[in-house]
């Protein structure tokens, strides 16, 4: 009986493992090998309708979005505080000169668009912010205390992910047209 089920559980196992396997398209396996040959020891996880291969290199997290038909959107990394570009960094404290930054992240899309997300401590909220190359916001959310996403003032979450309706799309800055750019979510699913 004990045998019988451990060989239940393992076949179990090896079946929701390989549904997993098939639901990352085949596009975005290779496109991943391809753009990012020492990303061999990637994760993928899905992410809203699409999918997040994440790997670490050099210490620095990095994450690669596609979308559900394996089309690259976007690769996230992480980034140093000092490796913000002045303009980021210039016009983050011409909006708020007392806050203290605490993380940032370059995000290339696939129409080659740079922007940066950032994250910060003001009034004693942990906020995200996305801007582009000249410092200028995108998005902008805040973080509940205990760790959920509380809406912006911009009505987008805490990842900078608007609530608007769309067909999921994607726009021309690597965004669908929910305004995801493909962060990881509550609910978001690892599969291999």
């Amino acid at each position: 009986m004990k045998t019988t089920s451990i060989l239940s559980a393992l076949i179990l196992l090896t079946s929701i493992t390989i549904a997993q396997t098939a639901q990352v398209p085949a596009a975005s396996q290779n496109d991943l090998k391809t753009r990012f040959p020492m990303a061999t020891g990637a994760k993928w996880a899905q992410s809203g309708t699409g999918f997040e291969a994440e790997w670490k290199e050099n210490g620095k997290e990095i994450a690669v979005l596609y979308d559900a038909k394996g089309s690259y959107r976007m690769t996230e990394r992480e980034i140093d505080l000092s490796a913000l570009p002045a303009t980021v960094s210039n016009g983050f404290k011409q909006q708020y000169p007392a806050a203290q930054l605490m993380e940032a992240e370059s995000q290339t899309h696939a129409n080659g668009s740079i922007t940066y997300e950032i994250e910060f401590k003001s009034n004693g909220k942990v906020t995200e912010m996305t801007l582009d190359g000249s410092g200028n916001r995108i998005t902008q959310g805040t973080e509940g205390s205990d760790g959920s996403g509380e809406k912006g003032s911009d009505g987008s979450d805490e990842k900078g992910k608007s609530g608007s309706k769309g067909s999921g799309d994607a726009g021309s800055d690597g965004s669908d047209k929910k305004g995801n750019s493909g962060g990881k979510k509550p609910g978001d699913k690892a599969v291999h």
